[in-house]
């Protein structure tokens, strides 16, 4: 329990990072920095994902031959420096370098923790602390963007880098994962982190299933082709890329990123940093009841009931905004709008969209190939943050709100198709029975 709270401060730390952009872009766009315009301010968005895209292969290799703790402590470091930074700064690129830390970080971020919370959890409780850990990272997000607002951008940071080193003097005391030592050969080590990890000593039974399961999975030797080769990995890889997108292209990392500003357009009439605290807040208290109704639904109809909702929300804000800002119709009665249509859709993302793609990501491989695949789809992921991001922005400065919301309208549209023909239903599966129905031996879903 203590090394998964653990490793979910981390992905806390790394939301308030990612979302660091939200009340600081406005201020960087304002008179206080002159030098600095909307284009220039875009690309601090936009450098972590291009960064991750080309540290993931090197996390992964450091994985397989050097454990899940060491890279996952190397995130509270680069967290540590990317604060630094911005303590420091003066203008924009020592900003873009403060973001490169960040990208090297979310490298192990995303290719290594969700390897951890699925090695060191039991299915009982695996769906649970795998959405802690997107509990964290929509909690960072209402932290951020309340001290963004309420205490200036290098006070904040001051007070923000206190998390990534508390992560670091928490963690430093957690095991590596029984699955990486038994993979090494050292069944002591692995039987005396199993001890840490369940509080007990007796362990003999679990230790000989997770022995049993690795010797079969490891007795290939593996490589980054063979996450496409195999027909069970290539599933898996089409099946977490599937759910990635859908979850991207809803737009809530285009919505992360430029919160403020959003609000900042589309209703000036309330203070943005009000409306953004407002709406954060609303991401962080469904996200943690979600947690609990996400694993009770199931992955599929989770993923299908939240896409509908996402989707008839959006169309909705779409509508608002293109009447306000292209029409002379005049929407003062109605100027709440924004704010709850994103309360709604942060009400349904969560039952869903905002959980599962990250609780099948730590589902869905073999421990033998689990390190190159989740190295693959973080590059596929945050390509899919640039996309988003870039053409949110693109979007909106060259035709207004109503477009950006539209565009995620219709691909949320499409995720309900998707989810529908091709999530498939892992709840309450070992990783074991989850590799029997990717490779056909338990047809529980229709195949990709």
């Amino acid at each position: 329990m203590v090394s998964n709270f653990s490793s979910a401060i981390s992905s806390l730390s790394a939301s308030i990072l990612f979302t660091w952009t939200s009340p600081t872009i406005p201020i960087l766009i304002s008179n206080e920095f002159p030098n600095i315009n909307i284009d220039l301010a875009s690309y601090l968005t936009v450098i972590p994902p291009i960064v991750t895209i080309l540290v993931s292969p090197f996390c992964s290799i450091l994985t397989e031959n050097y454990g899940r703790k060491y890279p996952l402590l190397a995130i509270g470091v680069c967290h540590i420096c990317s604060w630094i930074c911005i303590m420091l700064g003066e203008d924009i690129y020592i900003f873009y370098l403060s973001r490169i830390f960040f990208g090297i970080a979310d490298a192990a971020m995303f290719g290594v923790l969700p390897v951890y919370i699925a090695e060191v959890t039991t299915p009982k409780v695996r769906g649970t602390w795998g959405n802690a850990m997107g509990f964290g990272i929509f909690l960072g997000q209402l932290i951020m963007n309340t001290i963004g607002y309420y205490f200036d951008m290098k006070i904040a940071a001051y007070i923000l880098v206190t998390i990534p080193i508390s992560f670091l003097a928490l963690f430093l005391t957690m095991p590596e994962t029984p699955y990486f030592y038994l993979m090494k050969g050292k069944k002591e080590q692995a039987e005396k982190s199993l001890k840490q990890l369940r509080r007990s000593d007796n362990v003999s039974e679990e230790l000989n299933r997770i022995s049993d399961d690795v010797q079969k999975l490891i007795s290939a030797k593996t490589s980054f082709k063979d996450c496409f080769s195999n027909k069970t990995n290539r599933k898996a890889v089409l099946l977490v890329t599937l759910t990635r997108g859908i979850q991207q292209m809803s737009g809530i990392s285009a919505f992360a990123v430029y919160t403020q500003l959003i609000f900042q357009e589309g209703m000036p009439e309330m203070d943005r940093g009000i409306s953004s605290i407002i709406y954060t807040a609303s991401l962080t208290i469904f996200a943690f009841f979600g947690s609990i109704i996400c694993d009770k639904l199931g992955r599929k109809k989770s993923m299908v009931i939240s896409s509908t909702g996402c989707a008839l929300c959006l169309t909705a804000e779409s509508v608002y905004f293109y009447l306000k800002q292209e029409t002379s119709l005049n929407l003062t009665n109605i100027s709440w709008f924004p704010i709850a249509g994103m309360i709604l859709y942060v009400i349904v993302f969560c039952l869903g969209m905002g959980l599962t793609p990250m609780l099948l990501l730590s589902e869905m491989f073999s421990t033998s190939i689990r390190g190159k695949a989740t190295g693959i789809l973080t590059i596929i992921y945050c390509i899919y943050i640039t996309i988003t991001t870039k053409v949110f922005q693109l979007l909106t400065t060259n035709c207004g709100l109503f477009a950006s919301f539209g565009m995620f309208a219709i691909f949320s549209y499409l995720s309900i198709i998707l989810s529908y023909l091709y999530v498939p239903e892992t709840k309450g599966k070992t990783l074991e029975e989850i590799q029997e129905i990717l490779s056909g031996v338990k047809n529980v879903n229709k195949p990709v």
